[in-house]
């Protein structure tokens, strides 16, 4: 009599309930996929529910749920095209590199972080990762760095790693580009830069955690150089790391390219502590990671889009 469908509502709560009960952290913690593909339940979820309560109530929420879409779509427009790898490689101490091609006309942030897909391993899953690299690093290409940790992880550096081997026996690039098909979304973050309005900076990370900040030291030294405004004068940055061969990670920041200018202006203090290692090789002048990474290069046909994300202010603001 009041218009309620109770089979819409019983569907509609039982895509509700499955979403709850996958997102439990020991469920999420255990089996991240069955959590991941059970929230896609989130269009059975909402068309039910706007069966369920009918045209009056559900009016409320179309605002909103209308904004969602709109999101959705123009992410998953902005994620359809395959973005150019301009490098590949898999570092010693375990940290996979990634350097995508990007338009000149896409704007990031050092605050900034993207989405990654990889279509060999999954059509499904997007992983966020901080950007590594400054916004004037270089006007067409952006980087990451990834931690091998999980599955997803270690199936991309053995794709790498195979590609590289591969390569080096068949001498050829052509017959293995297609291996890696990557899309992006974003990329996001914040529009402030807060790292460029304070004076006295402190930078604390543990292991992969000091992606961002390289991104932060590059964009800082550029704009020093180039006379932008850019407040920091101080810089400390304390990092702990398991292993001396992770310490590679800081050749992103090239301190010995650093000019007389930017040094006058900025103090910048690096103290990087060891955690786990029995032996002494810092001491002993060895570093295994100061040897040459081999790398490949990804072709699929496009730089990423800016259509979204940091990248354009007005969908940004949207």
């Amino acid at each position: 009599e009041i218009g309620v469908a109770h089979l819409a509502g019983v569907i509609s709560l039982v895509a509700g309930l499955l979403m709850w009960a996958t997102s439990l952290h020991p469920v999420r913690k255990r089996f991240f996929e069955l959590f991941f593909y059970t929230h896609q339940l989130y269009v059975v979820f909402i068309v039910f529910l706007a069966l369920h309560v009918g045209d009056f109530v559900f009016s409320f929420a179309a605002g909103a749920i209308f904004l969602f879409m709109l999101d959705r779509f123009l992410r998953f427009w902005q994620s359809r095209a395959k973005v150019d790898i301009v490098s590949a490689a898999c570092r010693p101490c375990g940290t996979v590199e990634l350097v995508f091609s990007k338009p000149a006309s896409l704007r990031y942030s050092a605050l900034s972080f993207i989405f990654v897909q990889v279509r060999e391993l999954s059509f499904l899953q997007w992983h966020p990762f901080s950007v590594s690299s400054g916004p004037m690093d270089g006007r067409y290409h952006m980087s990451i760095l990834i931690k091998v940790l999980g599955t997803w992880t270690d199936k991309l550096k053995s794709i790498i790693t195979d590609v590289e081997e591969n390569k080096t026996r068949s001498d050829s690039d052509q017959s293995h580009t297609g291996r890696i098909t990557a899309s992006i979304e974003g990329p996001y973050g914040h529009e402030s830069p807060y790292h460029l309005m304070y004076e006295n900076l402190i930078l604390v990370a543990g292991g992969i955690g000091i992606s961002p900040f390289l991104a932060i030291l590059s964009d800082i030294i550029h704009r020093i150089e180039q006379g932008m405004p850019c407040a920091p004068k101080n810089v400390l940055v304390l990092w702990s790391v398991k292993k001396s061969t992770e310490l590679s990670l800081l050749s992103a920041v090239d301190a010995q390219s650093i000019s007389s200018s930017v040094s006058e202006k900025l103090h910048l203090d690096i103290q990087a502590f060891v955690t786990q290692e029995s032996e002494p090789p810092l001491e002993d002048g060895i570093l295994e990671c100061d040897q040459k990474i081999p790398s490949i290069f990804v072709k699929n046909g496009a730089a990423m889009s800016g259509l979204v994300g940091t990248g354009d202010n007005f969908w940004a603001a949207m």
